[in-house]
């Protein structure tokens, strides 16, 4: 497969249907070691293309891109007990959505163990909260919750599902064995029936707990055999790799949105906006695209090494001027040194400092992503342009309520550089607009005549000393003689 324009009319039957590509899709070959991984596709809008600068660029990220995906792929291509998978060719366009998949497994499993009530519940790694998304009674296709939703519920009330994240394996609840256990017979479509055997069966897609299915009988004698819960698991195992592939999907989508937010935000550079209207949109694309609810930015004066303060989103004045009172101004300076590198940027962990020689230190904070964020941690992502300091973004509260990896990091640092070709182009626009009025004022000034022609010899420019010497008023009543005709 080679780089170039998109041809398959279904490809881009799909992303017209999104929205997307009106300018066309161009697709890039994941290839790496020799390898054909795949094909990443780019949208592009309307009146947008790619110059050979940036396609360079773009074919380096992929490569560098290529190279781990082919790895990844190496290793999940291996079975539990070390032999390979048989390879499976799928196409991703056409794919069901997560809500269908969900729905599917729901219907599939009631009739693989015919219970009274199948409830399936979201779960929220970040805030711990249970979603009741899904219940069906009987043989019945009837979500009893489309029309009105149940409220959210707390991990914490309902400790047996702490037990299945735990174990990740199928639970089969002995309601009679403690309260917490009878407790699962009060969860919403449970408490309208009279429920003697229940079965939790966790849904986990990456390697995270996604949702939970509750399966309840209402028969004392009609246990759930191990035979019937072991050929759910595999059908709970496919939908798991259909809602990974449903994940890349929105992965993906989610890139295109970061990335055409950042050309956008490239092309704005030509429009007359004032250098911290720009930087304020990068801060409020960050906010919304890549779902930071706290994003300040700050801005360093290259001549005095002080920072000025452009922006604080998410944040109100009293939580700020804590901030600054507690850590100083700005917070990042006393702390970078002592943040975890994540990426080209820095986390930083208020219960533990970093140093780079305790190893045991840094390996603990490696197996610490992912899990639950505390809002007196903060992420610093500094604005750098050929290793000189421009600025610094700080991050906090993420809408996952997770501690980011270094792939999270990296978009932020996208959107980074972007802000300091900005700062770059606007230092470079004043310091031409300084020697111009620097040059004109001198010309103005002077006791000599000066004059500037076009090359058919006609005067764009004059100083008053040449319109004085030759008897005019004014330099403008000269603008656009020829001298080469004696006009003047």
């Amino acid at each position: 497969m080679k780089k170039g324009k998109v041809t398959d009319q279904k490809v881009l039957n799909t992303f017209s249907e999104w929205g997307l590509g009106s300018n066309g899709v161009l697709q890039y070959p994941i290839q790496g070691r020799g390898k054909s991984a795949g094909v990443l596709l780019l949208a592009l809008p309307s009146g947008f293309d790619i110059d050979e600068e940036e396609d360079t660029l773009l074919m380096a990220l992929f490569r560098s891109a290529s190279q781990r995906l082919i790895e990844v792929k190496r290793i999940y291509s291996l079975d539990r007990d070390g032999t390979r998978k048989q390879p499976e060719i799928k196409n991703y366009f056409g794919k069901p959505s997560e809500d269908e998949i969900l729905v599917l497994l729901s219907k599939v499993l009631i009739s693989q163990l015919h219970p009274d009530i199948c409830l399936y519940i979201n779960y929220h790694e970040g805030f711990k909260f249970l979603y009741p998304k899904y219940c069906f009674t009987g043989e019945g296709s009837k979500n009893l919750f489309e029309k009105e939703k149940p409220p959210v519920l707390l991990l914490k009330d309902f400790m047996v599902f702490d037990g299945v994240i735990q174990s990740r394996r199928v639970e089969i609840v002995d309601l009679k064995k403690s309260k917490q256990n009878a407790k699962v017979t009060t969860l919403p479509g449970l408490n309208a029936q009279e429920i003697n055997n229940v079965v939790i069966i966790p849904l986990i897609v990456s390697q995270t707990v996604h949702g939970f299915f509750v399966i309840g009988r209402a028969s004392f004698i009609e246990k759930f055999s191990s035979r019937e819960l072991k050929e759910c698991e595999k059908f709970i195992a496919q939908a798991a790799d259909a809602l990974e592939e449903d994940q890349i999907l929105k992965t993906a989508k989610l890139t295109v949105k970061q990335l055409n937010k950042i050309f956008e935000l490239g092309s704005e550079l030509t429009l007359d906006i004032s250098l911290e209207k720009l930087l304020e949109k990068v801060s409020m694309a960050i906010r919304r695209t890549l779902g930071w609810n706290v994003v300040i930015m700050d801005l360093k004066d290259q001549y005095e090494d002080t920072f000025t303060n452009l922006q604080i989103l998410g944040m109100n004045e009293k939580d700020y001027k804590y901030l600054i009172d507690t850590a100083g101004y700005p917070p990042f300076k006393s702390r970078m040194d002592v943040s975890f590198p994540i990426g080209s940027s820095y986390f930083y962990d208020h219960r533990q400092k970093y140093a780079k020689e305790e190893e045991t230190l840094s390996q603990h904070f490696q197996d610490q992503i992912g899990m639950e964020w505390n809002d007196d941690d903060w992420i610093y992502v500094p604005i750098k342009s050929r290793g000189k300091l421009l600025g610094v973004i700080s991050l906090n509260d993420p809408v996952e309520r997770r501690r980011p990896n270094e792939e999270r990091i990296r978009s932020v640092e996208y959107f980074a550089n972007q802000a300091a070709v900005i700062i770059e182009n606007y230092e470079l626009i004043d310091g031409i607009k300084s020697s111009e009025l620097k040059y004109r004022m001198l010309a103005e000034t002077m006791t000599m005549g000066l004059v500037t022609c076009d090359p058919e010899r006609n005067i764009i420019y004059v100083n008053q000393s040449f319109a004085q010497l030759l008897k005019y008023e004014s330099s403008e009543q000269m603008i656009g003689k020829s001298l080469h005709r004696g006009q003047v």
